[in-house]
């Protein structure tokens, strides 16, 4: 038996020789900590111009998930590695695989997901079929029991027992994160729409700038000419539900002096910066895919177990001081066309690229 115990460890010792012990998300991004330093720094001016300054916030967004867990375990890792760097970590949506009965458990199982926020997405709304129903989809208190009401009471947020949606104040970077159920339906989808503008209202009175989580990109979109658009793909139909009274409301709140970052999304499988052109001072970020084989089936991107591309994540610096945001790359940073996404910093309020690398 002890022969046979140690013939099993030389066997284990010489496939890590041989093959190498699979590499963390930490140790295939070794830059990243520097780089995320660098962007919190404040400008450089005399000492008492930094007491003007507000902190900036400091996100981890993923997104599409599609019951991925050995992804999100990494993910979780990296986030209780750098916890020190980041406010919160936040996924846009597509949690389960194709519907909600392929399994919502991973979320569950990974050390530390609980504190992960997350949007709703078209795939978690689907009941037991291969395919979503448009018209025959989770209600809100099904999707709140399936899905929010086990870690939502994590996540330090304000919200209504039952609703799926949410907002979360950060009143040192004076922000609001506002999350948003795509899956709504008629009345629901007026009670949401109802208390958003609320929300809107309640963060004007207190000075806070706008993110909005939700999981789809903006139909008529115009995109942003940067790194972090992939030009070959383009739907003007965008989001699979008419968006128009949320960005009304969004115009309004800004025409009315409320101060909007932008629309935090993912959906897409693909990645874009860009903006309904009916609603031009509303900015969109979408990111590509966390699941691998949901990313290649649609992104320019190319996803290689053992190497950076694994993984696909972002550190989103959102600076209110200066009006930028500052995307650093965690993960898969180079599409086919051999153009790079290590980081960007963008202007949120005139959308002006101010640097990318």
């Amino acid at each position: 038996m002890i022969k046979k115990l140690f013939l099993i460890a030389f066997i284990f010792m010489l496939s890590l020789c041989v093959y190498g012990e699979e590499k963390s998300m930490a140790e295939l991004n070794p830059e990243f900590e520097t780089r995320l330093v660098n962007a919190l720094r404040t400008h450089n001016t005399e000492a008492n111009e930094f007491k003007k300054n507000t902190p900036p916030l400091v996100l981890f967004h993923f997104s599409d998930v599609h019951g991925d867990e050995a992804e999100l375990n990494r993910y979780a890792k990296f986030l209780k590695k750098y916890e020190k760097y980041f406010d919160d970590a936040i996924c846009t949506g597509d949690l389960v695989a194709w519907n909600a009965g392929s399994g919502f458990g991973h979320w569950g199982r990974v050390k530390g997901a609980e504190k992960i926020l997350f949007v709703s997405g078209n795939h978690d709304f689907v009941k037991d079929k291969p395919y979503w129903d448009w018209d025959d989809r989770l209600t809100k208190k099904e999707m709140f029991d399936t899905y929010y009401s086990k870690f939502i009471k994590n996540w330090n947020v304000t919200y209504e027992e039952g609703n799926t949606y949410y907002y979360k104040d950060y009143p040192e970077k004076k922000i609001r994160l506002i999350g948003l159920d795509c899956a709504l339906k008629d009345e629901e989808n007026e009670e949401q729409l109802s208390w958003f503008k609320g929300a809107l209202a309640g963060a004007k009175v207190r000075d806070l700038s706008i993110i909005v989580a939700y999981h789809y990109n903006p139909r008529n979109a115009v995109q942003i000419k940067c790194n972090f658009t992939d030009y070959d793909h383009y739907d003007e139909k965008g989001s699979l539900d008419d968006m128009t009274e949320y960005n009304k409301a969004v115009d309004e709140f800004i025409n009315q002096g409320g101060k909007f970052i932008m629309w935090l999304t993912g959906h897409t499988h693909w990645e874009q910066f860009a903006y309904n052109k009916d609603f031009p001072k509303q900015l969109y970020y979408s990111i590509d895919a966390t699941s691998i084989g949901f990313c290649e089936l649609y992104s320019n991107m190319s996803r290689i177990m053992g190497t950076r591309s694994q993984d696909l994540a972002n550190a989103m610096v959102v600076d209110t001081t200066k009006e930028e945001l500052k995307i650093i790359r965690i993960g898969a940073n180079e599409t086919s066309s051999l153009v790079q996404r290590n980081g960007i910093t963008i202007n949120y309020k005139t959308f002006e690229v101010i640097s990318q690398f």
